[in-house]
């Protein structure tokens, strides 16, 4: 066990692709033992969201998706990339269930099980493409109705005449 730090700046710079863990022998320690940081050399945007997917670290940043496992050795963490040019919208617009991710991205909504990307709703990604107002993505959330078995997303639009539109899956 040991503690992962994201959206950070560990070294010079300002990118907030950064990656940092702590030695496994102690949650505080980032500097000796087992400890490491990196970059996510590919990503183009800022990480945004990190939750554990199985026996991985899934990342994902607005462009692109991440899997981070503990390999151990003198090679702590393994990264690959899992997707590219597909991100979460914002931080608040994923919802992990049983094993899968349910996200919503600027170009639709998508569910990712660690290995392999799917869209979902596919009708329903036009309209949010043509309503979606990029601009403010720390408007936009989802939440998990665990009695209905739905998932709610709540999306800004730029449409004068509402202020918000409400997809369910």
């Amino acid at each position: 066990d040991r503690l992962v730090l994201g959206g950070i700046t560990y070294t010079s710079g300002d990118e907030l692709q950064q990656l940092a863990w702590s030695d496994a022998a102690d949650l505080e320690d980032f500097t000796t033992g087992t400890a490491g940081a990196l970059t996510i050399g590919d990503a183009v945007g800022d990480i945004s969201r990190m939750e554990v997917l199985g026996d991985q670290l899934a990342i994902f940043t607005t462009t692109s998706i991440h899997m981070m496992a503990n390999i151990g050795g003198a090679i702590t963490m393994s990264m690959r990339t899992a997707a590219t040019n597909l991100g979460v919208f914002s931080r608040r617009c994923a919802v992990f269930l049983k094993g899968i991710c349910f996200f919503m991205s600027r170009e639709g909504f998508f569910s990712f099980d660690g290995v392999s990307v799917k869209e979902i709703g596919k009708v329903v990604g036009k309209q949010l493409r043509e309503e979606i107002d990029t601009a403010n993505p720390h408007q936009a959330f989802a939440y998990h109705h665990e009695s209905r078995e739905r998932i709610y997303w709540v999306v800004p639009t730029t449409d004068a005449s509402f202020e918000v539109t409400y997809f369910v899956m």
